[in-house]
């Protein structure tokens, strides 16, 4: 599956963020089935969409190469939809002849590329570009896999008060890049999965069991938050029993938290950016690995 991206404007794909019209959306050129599932952009489809890898094109008129990369924000109003990406660089990529060259095996119709829309594409589209001897990330190999929340496995699992949600929202982006989806639990990530019954059991028993580091964000919030207790009851386990390496400690403010000492290290979020602290977490990680 893959997003495809089309625009009557040669500015566009800078990096900004691009409006289109809400009729043009997952809409044209798009699969019934595919329309269904995605079209009415609610939270759970733009969920999934993120998640996709995405080819970002210009109408044929202008004969500009497509750049590659994915959704990272899709904010929907009444008439318009703003779509918030980022652009990745790969090398060598997708020539604007090769859209026409490759139109069966990226599933794009004859006149497709004369109109600026979004369409969704069923297509295996690491599949189709390593047959051109493109190579995509890792992370877009196995786009939008479905997972159950009640088994999955995680790399890494954030405990963190609400009050933090900009710096978190900032991090997970950066570890979506570096571990690819469904390698991370982010709660946002799983709005549906999460809405159930008992989910203060199954908070712990991803942060308790399923997750290889859990990184906690500790300040004075973090002590005052249910939520973050309930979490925490699951890494107090974990202390106790010394398995000390699965935990990371990370200060975004002032303020003690019960079960965590003076003397226990940790990085201080206030001195690093939110691309060095997903580089510091993926060290971590690195460290676990057999």
């Amino acid at each position: 599956m893959y997003n495809l991206f089309v625009s009557g404007n040669e500015e566009s794909w800078n990096g900004d963020p691009w409006n289109i019209e809400r009729g043009r959306c997952v809409y044209e050129y798009t699969s019934d089935a595919l329309r269904d599932r995605y079209g009415k952009l609610d939270q759970a489809a733009i969920a999934e969409l993120k998640r996709f890898p995405s080819v970002f094109a210009y109408e044929s008129g202008h004969e500009r190469s497509p750049k590659f990369g994915m959704i990272r924000d899709v904010i929907v109003r009444q008439v318009e939809v703003r779509v918030v990406y980022e652009l990745f660089d790969v090398d060598p990529f997708l020539g604007f002849e090769d859209l026409n060259t490759l139109r069966f095996e990226l599933d794009i119709a004859k006149m497709e590329m004369y109109r600026t829309h979004w369409a969704v594409k069923d297509v295996d589209l690491t599949a189709v570009l390593n047959a051109q001897g493109i190579a995509l990330p890792g992370w877009a190999r196995y786009p939008g896999r479905g997972i159950n929340i009640r088994t999955h496995e995680f790399e890494v699992a954030l405990s963190f008060p609400g009050e933090e949600r900009d710096l978190i929202e900032k991090i997970a982006r950066e570890l979506e890049h570096r571990l690819g989806p469904d390698r991370y639990f982010y709660d946002r990530n799983y709005p549906g999965q999460l809405a159930r019954p008992n989910m203060d059991l199954l908070l712990q028993q991803i942060y308790g069991e399923r997750s290889k580091i859990i990184v906690v964000f500790i300040s004075g919030h973090y002590q005052l938050k249910d939520w973050c207790g309930i979490e925490f009851r699951a890494i107090r386990d974990i202390i106790l029993r010394r398995d000390h390496d699965r935990i990371m400690l990370i200060r975004t403010g002032d303020g003690e938290v019960e079960g965590i000492r003076a003397t226990d290290g940790y990085v201080d979020a206030r001195r690093h950016s939110p691309e060095e602290l997903a580089a510091f977490i993926e060290q971590r990680i690195g460290e676990l690995q057999p």
